[in-house]
C-alpha cells in the first residue's frame, strides 16, 4: 500500500504515463521527413495546402478534438480513446450524413409513436428519440474505413471487424458499471492510433489528396510502424469483451 503496509496478497497494477515525454512548441525540434505521412509536394504543394485549408473549415471541430490526442500536455489513455472516437463520429457525420432507416420512413414511424404517448411523456418521448435515426457508430467507422483501406487496411484488418470493435471499446468507457474496466491503458493506446490512422486518410481524401497518393503509404513507417501492436489489441480487446475470437 502507499502506507507502507503489507496487504500479504499480490495484486496487478498498471502503471500509467505519456508514452512521449510532452514538449511544449519552443522546445521542439525538426522531425524527419520519413515521420511524415506525406511531405509538401507529395501532397500537392500550395495548391493542396489551400484546398485543406477550405475544406477543414468544414470539420474544424472534428479535427480539433483529433489532434487533442497528439498535442495535449496530458491525457489518459481512455480521454485519449474518447477524444479521437469522438472526432470520428463527428467527422462521419458532417461529411457523410448518415442515417440508420429513410428518414420520410423514420418521421413517419414517429408520427405513430407519437399518437400513442401520453401529452405530458411527449417532451420525454422526443428527447430520447430526436437522434433515433442516426447511423450507429459501428456503421459510421467502417465507412470512414472503407475510404481509408488502401491505405490502412493492413493495419486493422477487416473493416467491420475493426470498427465493431472500437465501438465496443466505447461502449465499455462510456456505460460504466461495477469493477475496474477490463480494456488496459497499451491497448487503448494502439486502438487510439487505429482510429487516428483511418480518420487522418479520410480527412486528406476530403480534402481533395488523390487516393493514388496515399495507396502507396500503406507500408510505410508513419503508418505501419505499429500495425503489429494494433493487431494485437484489437484481438486482445475482443477477446475480454467476449466478442469473436477470429485472428483474421
Amino acid at each position: 500500500m502507499l502506507s507502507g503496509e503489507d496487504v500479504s496478497a499480490q495484486r496487478k497494477i498498471e502503471y500509467r504515463a505519456p508514452r512521449l515525454k510532452y514538449r511544449p512548441q519552443s522546445e521542439r525540434k525538426e522531425r524527419n521527413s520519413f515521420e511524415f505521412l506525406l511531405s509538401f509536394d507529395e501532397a500537392g504543394g500550395a495548391t493542396a495546402l489551400a484546398r485543406w485549408l477550405d475544406a477543414s473549415v468544414r470539420f474544424q471541430r472534428a479535427l480539433d478534438s483529433c489532434m487533442s490526442t497528439r498535442y495535449a500536455e496530458r491525457m489518459y489513455a481512455e480521454n485519449r480513446f474518447l477524444n479521437i472516437t469522438y472526432a470520428a463520429e463527428a467527422f462521419h457525420r458532417i461529411t457523410q450524413g448518415g442515417t440508420y432507416m429513410d428518414q420520410e420512413e423514420y418521421d413517419r414511424l414517429m408520427a405513430a409513436y407519437l399518437e400513442m404517448t401520453p401529452d405530458d411523456r411527449k417532451p420525454w418521448f422526443l428527447g430520447r428519440m430526436g437522434y433515433g435515426n442516426d447511423a450507429p457508430l459501428p456503421k459510421r467507422l467502417r465507412s470512414l474505413a472503407v475510404i481509408s483501406k488502401e491505405v490502412t487496411r493492413p493495419l486493422i484488418g477487416r473493416e467491420g471487424r475493426w470498427a465493431q470493435t472500437i465501438a465496443q471499446v466505447r461502449n465499455e468507457l462510456t456505460h460504466l458499471g461495477e469493477g475496474p474496466s477490463k480494456i488496459g491503458g497499451s491497448d487503448l493506446y494502439y486502438l487510439s492510433e487505429s482510429v487516428f490512422a483511418v480518420l487522418r486518410v479520410c480527412m486528406l481524401v476530403e480534402s481533395g489528396i488523390s487516393t493514388s497518393v496515399l495507396a502507396v503509404k500503406g507500408s510505410t513507417y508513419p503508418v505501419a510502424w505499429h500495425s503489429e501492436k494494433i493487431k494485437e489489441s484489437v484481438q486482445s480487446v475482443r477477446e475480454k469483451l467476449g466478442l469473436a475470437s477470429d485472428r483474421k
